[in-house]
């Protein structure tokens, strides 16, 4: 959760400070919310398109229903409470 916020707040700032890809790691995690910050981190470092972003949260969140939009604000709601 730390690195997203970080991410979020300053993407040019926290990209290039650490070496991001144990953050991979997290993808095989059962907790779906561990995957899911672990991809929207990856997002913000490797500066992918909403459709990618889309894709592999599909791919990952194992059949849940995730419609992707800009901030998938749902879900990110839940996560944040």
């Amino acid at each position: 959760m730390t690195c997203f916020r970080l991410l979020n707040f300053s993407q040019s700032t926290f990209t290039t400070l650490w070496d991001w890809t144990p953050i991979y790691n997290l993808l095989s995690y059962n907790d779906e919310s561990i995957k899911y910050l672990a991809i929207r981190c990856l997002a913000i470092v490797l500066d992918i398109r909403d459709d990618q972003i889309g894709e592999a949260l599909k791919a990952h969140l194992n059949g849940a229903d995730v419609n992707w939009i800009a901030g998938s604000q749902e879900y990110k709601a839940d996560l944040l409470s």
